[in-house]
């Protein structure tokens, strides 16, 4: 089995928290709003990337961000899916919900 990307690699884990910590500073110490309207069947993994899905990422670069494989954003994104009764990401933004401007 191979490791996932970025296990084992520091840099590659700094990288990702500094990204991480960049966004959460970008909604000011608030939850975003599309994850505090996600429906409550998903789980916070799904709804991370139900709303990065949903507003234009790839699952490759999702992957990428969250240091996941391709396949296991994939996975996610089916179930999303499924507890949501939608069709595919173009979806999402309707179920989530989008922030008021």
């Amino acid at each position: 089995m191979m490791p996932r990307p970025g296990a084992g690699n520091e840099t590659g884990a700094a990288r990702a928290a500094s990204r991480a910590w960049v966004r959460w500073q970008t909604c000011t110490g608030r939850i975003p709003y599309a994850l505090s309207r996600a429906p409550s069947g998903l789980s916070d993994r799904e709804r991370e990337i139900a709303v990065l899905a949903g507003g234009g990422a790839a699952s490759r670069e999702i992957a990428t961000e969250l240091v996941l494989s391709v396949r296991t954003v994939d996975n996610h994104l089916r179930s999303v899916y499924r507890k949501l009764g939608i069709d595919g990401r173009q979806d999402i933004p309707s179920v989530l919900g989008s922030p008021a401007g």
